[in-house]
């Protein structure tokens, strides 16, 4: 999935050899104007959506990198952590 979405990702000539062998980038991760954007060693600490969940257009999210907290407009979320972590109110 991840070479779907952002395939300067791996390396490799074929999607196999990529996920098989290749090379991670980084950098890919996080890059301005890219389909998806992977905030890799920032910790979230406040998630919410703006409106009723059911209906709202974009989730907020505060997280902090770098010692610095930044906050983040998104159409959707995936949050990578134990399930005990990542609740609901």
């Amino acid at each position: 999935m991840l070479l779907e979405i952002l395939p300067q990702a791996l390396s490799g000539d074929t999607p196999l050899e990529a996920a098989l062998s290749g090379r991670f980038n980084f950098a890919a991760l996080d890059v301005e104007g890219a389909p998806a954007r992977f905030r890799t060693g920032a910790t979230a600490v406040h998630v919410r959506h703006e409106g009723a969940p059911e209906s709202a257009d974009s989730v907020l999210v505060q997280y902090v990198k770098d010692g610095r907290t930044r906050w983040v407009r998104a159409k959707a979320v995936v949050m990578a952590s134990g399930g005990w972590v990542n609740g609901t109110s």
